[in-house]
């Protein structure tokens, strides 16, 4: 069954990125970690039709998203042109004129310098950074994917782009 309209109520959206490098031993999540491009961008491009085909709902038609959440697995795995293309497109089928906040889930070995400026670019707001730990004999016991020397490597980008919010997990 479909809920009334709510003309003007806005909303919030959650997309999932199902892709790793790695999946970390306590991970419980649907994630894939042999993923190519042409793979990852077919999922997307369904991402996409599926937020058109909500939007013409009587539930979402007309109402206007809060905020926006990349979640994952991990967003930050797909490249810079992917979240582009992704984001260009989920803008084309939803309103994002009331969007307050859009937060991304980060591994830090995904990020390189230019891939976070593509990602602020895209009007990301809050930046989720899964650091986990800071101690690489953990890290490693738990199946994570990064080191704390790739969590130093991006901490300069980080305070030279300035993301509105920065959390860590």
């Amino acid at each position: 069954f479909e809920r009334p309209a709510e003309p003007g109520r806005p909303i919030g959206l959650y997309i999932h990125i199902p892709f790793c490098r790695k999946r970390c031993k306590f991970c419980y999540y649907k994630v894939y970690t042999d993923k190519r491009s042409g793979q990852v961008q077919r999922y997307l491009d369904a991402v996409v039709r599926e937020a058109a085909l909500y939007a013409r709902k009587k539930s979402v038609e007309g109402r206007p998203l809060r905020f926006v959440y990349f979640g994952g697995g991990t967003p930050s795995f797909i490249s810079a042109k992917h979240l582009r293309t992704l984001v260009d497109g989920l803008r084309r089928e939803l309103d994002w004129s009331a969007v307050e906040e859009v937060t991304f889930e980060c591994e830090p070995g995904t990020l390189t310098e230019a891939k976070l400026r593509a990602i602020r670019e895209v009007g990301v707001t809050r930046l989720s950074l899964g650091i986990e730990n800071f101690n690489d004999q953990i890290l490693e016991e738990n199946g994570r994917a990064h080191t704390t020397r790739e969590v130093v490597r991006v901490e300069p980008w980080l305070r030279e782009i300035n993301f509105d919010q920065l959390n860590i997990d």
